[in-house]
């Protein structure tokens, strides 16, 4: 026997001697199914909600994602509004102040009320498409968003500000004229 055969023999005679010495119990994988599949269905829906996840991008073009996925907007009126309750940090806005905002308008018309209870819908629907109708509540007075359901780098931005640098590469919202209040805020 050479001395590579002896080492080998000696080390699986230790881990026989240390095996009988144990008093632990091994069962088998059989016993342990019900545990692995609780475990499983714990990661499932651990992933489930993350894919459920909001985000949103407001330096640069304007984006929403839920669960990864871009959400698509059927009319601009509405994504602006949507924008536009982001950047307000979930406080209501009254329909004067988003016909003033995003159309210009000084006094508010009936026009401008259909206009904006057209976009609040539009943009309801596209929240409703893309499963994730919580994120906006209006009224035929006001709007906001449930800032809380938000992943939003704004958000981050305004949170670490005073502890840590934080760079953005692109300018806040630059499609939006109305933008640049916030952006002057973020320049300071």
């Amino acid at each position: 026997m050479n001395k590579e055969n002896l080492e080998s023999n000696e080390i699986l005679e230790q881990i026989e001697a240390n095996a009988l010495e144990s008093t632990e119990e091994v069962t088998p994988l059989e016993n342990n199914i019900e545990e692995i599949e609780s475990i499983v269905a714990g990661i499932k829906l651990e992933m489930q909600e993350k894919t459920k996840e909001i985000q949103a991008r407001m330096f640069g073009k304007f984006e929403l994602y839920a669960g990864g996925i871009s959400v698509s907007f059927k009319h601009a009126d509405a994504k602006e509004l949507l924008a536009l309750c982001i950047d307000k940090c979930g406080a209501w806005i009254s329909v004067e102040d988003v016909a003033r905002i995003l159309w210009k308008k000084s006094e508010m018309s009936e026009v401008y009320q259909m206009k904006y209870r057209q976009a609040a819908e539009l943009l309801q629907n596209s929240l409703e498409e893309a499963g994730i109708s919580d994120l906006f509540y209006y009224t035929d007075e006001q709007c906001h968003i449930n800032a809380e359901n938000l992943n939003c780098d704004l958000y981050r931005y305004r949170r670490s500000q005073r502890t840590v640098e934080f760079d953005f590469w692109e300018d806040y919202l630059p499609e939006y004229e109305w933008a640049e209040e916030t952006q002057l805020e973020i320049d300071r």
